[in-house]
């Protein structure tokens, strides 16, 4: 199974526990499926890492934004470790 259909395969059940593709989800909720803290989410919604509203003072992100913002994380960290695994098979590193 590719890393993708892993990462997406990890995503499913807590989509599914905490709704569907259309609705929105808490912080608390977008962290756990992102697997990072609530006040480390919040810093990258303030920092426009993805999108969100306000309901009152609570903050919303739409489940897309969240499989989007996933998506592209991923992405970051395979590019990143293809350049890794390219540079050191370059003679002279292990």
């Amino acid at each position: 199974m590719s890393c993708v259909r892993l990462g997406l395969a990890r995503l499913r059940p807590h989509l599914e526990e905490h709704c569907g593709h259309d609705e929105d989800l808490t912080t608390q909720a977008a962290a756990e499926i992102l697997g990072m803290s609530r006040p480390h989410l919040i810093k990258l919604l303030e920092q426009g890492e993805m999108p969100y509203y306000l309901v009152g003072r609570h903050r919303r992100i739409a489940v897309r934004d969240v499989i989007a913002f996933k998506r592209r994380r991923d992405a970051r960290r395979r590019d990143t470790l293809d350049q890794l695994a390219s540079e050191s098979q370059d003679p002279g590193l292990y």
